[in-house]
């Protein structure tokens, strides 16, 4: 069982996402339809998370298999945590509200670690686990598969 090497990596990313609404108004849909007319205009939400963090990572040797194992935790900060929709009604022109989405978490841990186990040139098996953590959330997923290639 020869360990090839065990690597530790700082980690550092920023990210820019952006989620794109479309104006909607609504219309009368005839008997027994609304009156009030809900519309919103186009609104772009963006997301700026930045993460700093470290990895660490190894290669096992279990002839003939090869396994590569990680984890990797970060702190992430969100400068963007609004998200917020100006909204009106039709038959109150002039008299808006504004609808408040749930705010992302300001501040989070993220944590993933897994394996995969090479088992010949063309396939492997994983396992991962993936997770957020935060005051307001817990975020957490796992998988398993097997990826294979020709």
């Amino acid at each position: 069982m020869p360990l090839r090497r065990l690597r530790c990596l700082a980690l550092c990313r920023a990210a820019v996402d952006r989620l794109s609404l479309g104006a909607y108004r609504e219309t009368n849909a005839g008997v027994g339809g609304t009156q009030l007319g809900l519309s919103f205009a186009d609104r772009d939400i963006w997301s700026l998370p930045s993460f700093v963090g470290v990895q660490v990572d190894t290669r096992l040797t279990f002839a003939p298999l090869e396994t590569t194992a990680w984890v990797r935790t970060a702190w992430r900060h969100e400068f963007a945590d609004r998200r917020s929709i100006d909204a009106s009604f039709q038959v109150a022109p002039g008299f808006g509200f504004v609808i408040d989405g749930v705010r992302a978490a300001a501040d989070a841990v993220t944590v993933s670690a897994g394996t995969k186990v090479k088992v010949n040139s063309w396939g492997a098996f994983y396992l991962a686990f993936d997770g957020e953590f935060s005051d307001r959330s817990s975020l957490y997923s796992g998988s398993v598969g097997f990826k294979g290639t020709w």
